[in-house]
């Protein structure tokens, strides 16, 4: 399903089921009544993709193949915008539906809180903490590999590892599945190779390493003052 193509929707309470099939997404629209602004939606999850509950019907002499998605109550995440949105299927449960092996209403059971990440028109993002947290670590991220994208005088850097202190909030799935679903699909942040989580004491032994090597190829290069670094690697000596 891609943007821009319409689809048909279908209430899936109270409808019985006989041609099954999941619809392959990886985000939708929802738009709150009496506004025509869209906030993205994504399930948050470690898959690059998630399903919704669909019917499909095939083709006859005067008509082609369809589908249509089904809907439910809205979860608390997206309540607020708007009362009901399309039926996601948890990954768990997609041979079950295929097969309608259990009820209906079982598989599409509301999402608890937190399982949805919501994105306004404006770009900020509205969820529970470690969705937050994790998208401030990608934009941090994205404006320090422009800047040494700049210093370096390249278009693209690949290969990043990120050090990340651990806490409670980088300690969650949400976080790890955030960062991976940016990791994909986020412009400067696919250039990261590696996301490793360390206490804070061993984040900074790490740090300080890495400047004693780059420390020793300034002497050899003769670039160890103030100016060189500034000049070369963007770097403020205070």
């Amino acid at each position: 399903m891609r943007s821009g193509h319409s689809y048909s929707l279908l209430r899936a309470e109270g409808r019985t089921i006989e041609r099954p099939c999941l619809i392959i997404a990886n985000h939708f629209f929802v738009t709150p009544d009496g506004s025509k602004k869209r906030h993205r939606v994504s399930l948050v999850t470690s898959e690059t993709f998630f399903c919704f509950a669909g019917v499909w019907d095939p083709e006859t002499a005067d008509w082609p193949a369809s589908f249509a998605a089904l809907t439910v109550d809205s979860s608390p995440d997206i309540a607020p915008l708007k009362d009901r949105h399309m039926a996601v299927v948890r990954p768990g449960d997609w041979q079950d539906w295929l097969r309608q092996s259990r009820r209906p209403e079982e598989i599409l059971r509301p999402f608890p809180p937190g399982s949805f990440n919501v994105v306004p028109p404006h770009g900020k993002s509205v969820g529970d903490p470690p969705v937050l947290y994790a998208q401030a670590v990608v934009e941090t991220v994205k404006i320090g590999l422009k800047r040494f994208r700049t210093v370096l005088g390249r278009n693209t850097i690949a290969n990043v590892d990120v050090v990340t202190d651990v806490n409670h909030h980088n300690d969650h799935p949400h976080f790890a599945a955030e960062l991976e679903r940016a990791r994909l699909d986020d412009g400067r942040f696919r250039g990261v190779n590696r996301i490793v989580r360390l206490d804070s004491a061993a984040s900074r032994l790490l740090q300080l390493a890495d400047v004693v090597a780059y420390a020793r190829k300034w002497i050899v290069a003769e670039e160890l003052n103030a100016q060189g670094l500034r000049d070369s690697y963007g770097i403020e000596i205070l």
